[in-house]
């Protein structure tokens, strides 16, 4: 009943995210409540993933994994295939399918291991292929869940191959072979995906560091591919101004500049600034301008920018990353009042959850891919 039901606690179900970046590694244990509430249960950081993972209660909890990586460490290619079958007046069966797997499955794989190769500057026998998708099907020019059973004359669909560093498989290796839920993720793909929920329009992240900063697009020819470009802007051309003009170390180049943020200088001081400042913030504009891109830029960093967000520029706007409507509009509410994270790191973990927890893509013909390409070298299925 539901008196009985009020005085019962949500039931939960917990997912362990793992966040890899070039710097550092870090882990978050959420829990997802019948509710719809998400919640932070613990944070990891500065993980040491060959210790970590060798600790035995954490390969014999029930926990959804979830491995999201970014640059420099996965590929992602992603096409498209055909298949063409003329006035054939029988439905499309598995075997006819699995056929096709057979016939492109071996080329593609090869001809994009070769391709991760040279983008992650690694020999081929250094590269795991550890995801694939297949996804986007079409039955003569109509898109459908599952084509099985259809009578088409064409077929379509998008297979998504994620290739990473033989070393960091081999530190996941543990939690793959668990025979628990276990999903891959691209970073910067899943982060993408959550803002195209979102948000209508062109949506992009802006990356910025104090030595340099990015932007991560969709394609404008597909949604599918991502650009990435590099700005050729830091915050430390702010700093390095201080630097030469007035000698300064960097430790107090770096506090005069918070203390201009923050308006504790004197008026003098802070008119002197400005010129100073204004053609460097003025570059990265420009910047972003000759990228072509138009729409929603949200900034991920955690370096202070001399500029308001949001803030409106040459039709971008520039947006700090959207946690809580992201949460909202994928059906769970977040108290960030008990997420001690700053946005970009909470950002970080509930954009490869969502694109787990929300994916359709775990059927059958994922698996017949995922069998096809572990004969040819991938993780194991």
């Amino acid at each position: 009943s539901f008196v009985f039901n009020a005085f019962l606690k949500p039931q939960e179900e917990k997912f362990f995210v793992l966040v890899v970046t070039e710097s550092e590694k870090k882990g978050f244990l959420l829990s997802a409540r019948s509710d719809r509430t998400l919640a932070l249960l613990k944070k990891w950081k500065e993980l040491d993933l060959e210790r970590f993972f060798k600790k035995w209660y954490l390969l014999r909890r029930k926990w959804n994994v979830i491995v999201s990586a970014g640059a420099p460490f996965v590929f992602t290619a992603v096409f498209p295939i055909f298949l063409k079958r003329g006035e054939a007046g029988v439905p499309l069966s598995e075997g006819e399918l699995d056929n096709l797997f057979g016939k492109t499955a071996s080329a593609m794989f090869n001809q994009y291991r070769e391709e991760a190769s040279r983008t992650l500057n690694l020999k081929e026998a250094d590269i795991v292929l550890i995801e694939s998708r297949i996804y986007d099907f079409k039955i003569d020019d109509h898109l459908v869940l599952d084509p099985l059973g259809f009578v088409p004359k064409k077929l379509e669909a998008t297979v998504e191959l994620t290739f990473v560093k033989r070393d960091l498989y081999e530190h996941l290796r543990p939690l793959i072979r668990r025979r628990a839920a276990f999903r891959f993720l691209e970073a910067t793909r899943a982060g993408l995906y959550a803002l195209k929920k979102i948000s209508k329009g062109e949506v992009g992240i802006i990356s910025i560091k104090a030595n340099g900063s990015f932007a991560l697009t969709f394609d404008k020819k597909s949604d599918r591919r991502i650009r990435v470009q590099n700005l050729g802007w830091a915050t430390n051309v702010l700093h390095d101004a201080l630097l030469s003009e007035w000698s300064l170390s960097p430790r107090v180049a770096r506090a005069v500049y918070f203390k201009y943020l923050d308006g504790d200088v004197s008026p003098l001081v802070g008119r002197y600034l400005e010129k100073l400042f204004r053609p460097r913030i003025l570059n990265f504009f420009s910047s972003t301008a000759k990228s072509g891109f138009r729409g929603r830029f949200f900034v991920d960093t955690s370096e202070r920018l001399p500029f308001p967000l949001p803030y409106r520029r040459r039709g971008i706007t520039f947006e700090l990353l959207p946690v809580k409507e992201l949460a909202r509009k994928s059906g769970f509410e977040i108290d960030t009042s008990r997420w001690p994270l700053e946005s970009g790191e909470i950002f970080s973990c509930l954009a490869p959850f969502f694109e787990y927890y929300y994916d359709k893509g775990d059927n059958v013909i994922n698996h017949w891919l995922k069998r096809r390409l572990h004969w040819l070298g991938a993780r194991p299925v």
